[in-house]
């Protein structure tokens, strides 16, 4: 139950506009006692260790959090799964696109939260890993959006003189090169070269 709420908190695909739509008003903040209930008017369904929940219910659940509970929930699930998920499949490993399909619309749904309030190092970390597979796919507007934001964040926490900043720096230019943009990637290639320039002079 206490895993439902915390993925309710970024489940993708839901909006408050379906409780009104329903005119219903109902606040699920005991899901394990209350899925028979649910299922019984297709709001939550079970298939076998699987769970397909109603946009609705997803509402409901999530506006039951107090904002404690609402960051609380993001960094469960930040350390638990999104921050583990890109070095387990890897987003530029067609094996496991399949994967990433799955895990993408909840992704952006984290990441949307986590621009809010949440951890500004896990937003850099997602959105290089998201805009890798989103290249990946040929989404290349999307990709790039992605990565800018990824460089921001980058040069806002770690500084614009960081082997992180450079690393996504570099990502970016790549991306840029590959689809065509090679005047827009020669400042950001440029700048990553000179980041790396400047560390290994203060290697011993």
């Amino acid at each position: 139950g206490q895993f439902l709420r915390i993925y309710e908190t970024i489940a993708a695909n839901s909006s408050p506009s379906h409780v009104k739509k329903h005119g219903i008003q109902c606040p699920v903040l005991n899901p394990e006692s209350n899925v028979m209930e649910l299922n019984r008017f297709s709001l939550v369904q079970q298939r076998g260790v699987e769970f397909d929940v109603h946009p609705l219910v997803q509402t409901a659940i999530r506006d039951g959090l107090t904002p404690i509970e609402r960051e609380h929930c993001l960094t469960v699930l930040g350390r638990l799964f999104f921050s583990q998920f890109g070095r387990v499949a890897a987003p530029t490993d067609s094996r496991c696109w399949n994967v990433w399909w799955v895990v993408y619309p909840h992704m952006e749904a984290f990441i949307h939260h986590t621009r809010q309030n949440g951890d500004r190092h896990a937003l850099g970390y997602l959105l290089n890993h998201l805009g890798l597979f989103l290249k990946c796919q040929g989404l290349h507007k999307r990709a790039v959006s992605m990565l800018s934001e990824a460089v921001e964040v980058a040069k806002s926490i770690a500084g614009p003189g960081h082997p992180d900043t450079a690393a996504t720096l570099s990502n970016l230019a790549e991306l840029l090169t590959s689809i065509g943009r090679p005047a827009d990637a020669k400042p950001h290639l440029l700048d990553a070269i000179a980041i790396v320039k400047s560390h290994k002079t203060l290697v011993p």
